[in-house]
């Protein structure tokens, strides 16, 4: 991921040591990580946590293939992955619509005793429909919920005037190539943190491919748009980074500063509803099997290539 940041950085949220890595993550999002060389964390510093793989929405190009037939996590094996993890490590909870896991409250507040950072991504066509914009509300109001992702926010002033309440620093408005308009990304990256996501060609998206490519080039021709207009926080996963070439676009300076690694090198994807672990929810998926996070970790490290990149250089 890389993320362009031209604000000023708030106070410290979390800091604490991983491996030869010593880790700062400020209340504005921003993440300061100091490493040997080469860096070798011991654990990911941040975990995509998938919940459910239920959702009512049913977005023709999902990932996932998330749908009503889809089923929630135990909530024993949740609780038994966030355990293993160190206070400060970030959990992006997602799904599925992780806001219909029967028991999202149970988990956000096992989280927030272990002292991890929880952060949640929703649809806003989900908020709509089940009418659960107050609960994120109140997570807030009891620091149980500290980053909020919404994604579907096609036209800013509908989201602003409905909710409105939501909107703080820590939300960020996802945008998927091929699949919004980046277009709407210059209108709002002057009040809002965005973040850019890369196209899925899996599940769904597999099918939605033909309708995503011309919206691909598109967005291609408007991201030096988009890069020049960063008054606020932008930032793009390593999907995104590669679907636009970014890396032809950004200054070595710029780059050595703001990248944040690749797919599997301080980070991972676990399926907590399918028992399933991988290095992004884009790639390939293996069996926890009763694998402890340190053993998964491990082998994300390994079969993304990172180790194998380490012992050439």
């Amino acid at each position: 991921m890389i993320i362009i940041d031209k604000k000023d950085r708030n106070p410290i949220l979390a800091e604490y040591d991983n491996g030869n890595c010593h880790i700062k993550l400020y209340c504005d999002g921003t993440k300061i990580r100091d490493c040997g060389s080469p860096a070798m964390p011991e654990m990911p510093e941040s975990i995509d946590l998938k919940i459910t793989n239920y959702c009512d929405v049913g977005c023709p190009f999902c990932h996932e293939g998330s749908s009503t037939k889809g089923v929630a996590a135990d909530y024993k094996k949740i609780q038994n992955i966030l355990s293993q993890l160190r206070p400060g490590t970030e959990i992006a909870i997602g799904g599925g619509n992780p806001l219909s896991h029967p028991d999202i409250d149970c988990i956000l507040y096992e989280a927030k005793d272990l002292g991890l950072i929880s952060n949640l991504t929703v649809r806003l066509e989900s908020l709509v429909k089940n009418k659960n914009a107050f609960s994120l509300s109140d997570y807030r109001r009891d620091n149980l919920l500290w980053g909020l992702g919404i994604s579907g926010v096609e036209g800013i002033g509908i989201f602003e005037q409905i909710y409105g309440h939501l909107t703080d620093s820590n939300t960020t408005l996802h945008f998927i190539i091929g699949v919004d308009s980046p277009q709407e990304v210059i209108r709002a990256v002057s009040g809002y943190k965005v973040l850019i996501l890369g196209f899925k060609e899996v599940g769904r998206g597999r099918d939605y491919y033909p309708i995503a490519k011309p919206k691909i080039d598109e967005w291609r021709y408007w991201s030096p748009t988009i890069l020049s207009r960063t008054n606020s926080i932008v930032s793009f996963d390593n999907l995104a980074i590669e679907q636009l070439g970014l890396r032809n676009l950004i200054s070595d300076n710029d780059w050595d500063t703001y990248y944040m690694g690749g797919e599997g090198e301080f980070t991972m994807y676990i399926d907590a509803s399918a028992d399933e672990y991988a290095i992004s929810s884009a790639m390939d998926r293996w069996p926890i099997a009763g694998k402890s996070v340190k053993e998964m970790f491990e082998d994300v490290r390994t079969k993304s290539g990172y180790m194998c990149r380490l012992k050439k250089g």
